[in-house]
């Protein structure tokens, strides 16, 4: 990935993380709609072009195909755009509770991008990898001290994806590494003893809690345990030892 793009995908992440969203009720939702309309149509070209392979989940939390009735499986941001509500048997206003998370979802995916970055060869050029981690972590930990713990988590999450099938590449693991959830990939990178037991472990926790902060179903982790697991990435991608 140029610079150039690392520049636009963090711009879509702090133009999105200051967007306001409130219930679909309120009397600012056509400037809502407006404005994530517009977002949407620039992240759409930055993953059609750069990670294909996940256009189809990041249309998807945009719009759904569905022949049953609106419900909170398959709410989509469009729905909530367009003024539907869907109620949760334990929370009033599932709906935008849900569209948030969806919404996050797809900074997540925007973010995956960065794992087009070219694998180094060298390790003069590993520590220039290291470097990149580095400095979308300081993003991401800026975000967090701006009491934006739910996109800071997004980048971290997306780092740590990166690192893994990095890893995974970097390992020459004769399958691809497409398809495969976080637990299965670091399982192999494991089992070809790319890194010990202990650093599996570390790991295997740290992907609990970045598929919490991505998947739109899941409850989102407390602040304080975002901000652990923006400094344990680091630590995981920064080590000298891995």
């Amino acid at each position: 990935m140029d610079r150039r793009h690392l520049k636009q995908i963090k711009s879509l992440i702090n133009e999105i993380g200051s967007l306001k969203i409130e219930g679909a009720d309120k009397p600012d939702l056509p400037a809502l709609t407006i404005i994530y309309e517009a977002w949407y149509s620039k992240s759409l070209r930055i993953v059609q072009n750069l990670i294909p392979e996940r256009l189809e989940d990041f249309v998807s939390a945009y719009k759904h195909s569905r022949s049953s009735p609106v419900n909170f499986i398959n709410y989509s941001i469009q729905d909530f755009l367009m003024g539907f509500k869907v109620d949760h048997p334990s929370e009033q206003h599932y709906g935008l509770v849900l569209v948030k998370r969806l919404i996050l979802r797809q900074v997540g995916i925007l973010s995956s991008a960065l794992k087009d970055r070219p694998v180094p060869e060298s390790f003069s050029e590993f520590m220039s990898q290291k470097d990149f981690y580095s400095e979308v972590l300081d993003q991401a930990q800026k975000l967090f001290e701006m009491n934006k713990p739910a996109s800071a988590s997004v980048l971290a999450a997306a780092v740590l994806e990166n690192y893994l099938r990095w890893r995974w590449r970097r390992r020459n693991i004769r399958v691809s590494e497409q398809r495969r959830s976080l637990m299965e990939i670091n399982d192999i990178l494991f089992k070809f003893r790319t890194y010990n037991q202990s650093i599996w472990v570390r790991i295997q926790g740290l992907i609990r809690v970045a598929e919490a902060c991505l998947d739109p179903q899941e409850k989102a982790p407390p602040k304080r345990e975002i901000g652990s697991f923006i400094a344990d990435v680091r630590k995981v991608v920064g080590s000298s030892g891995l």
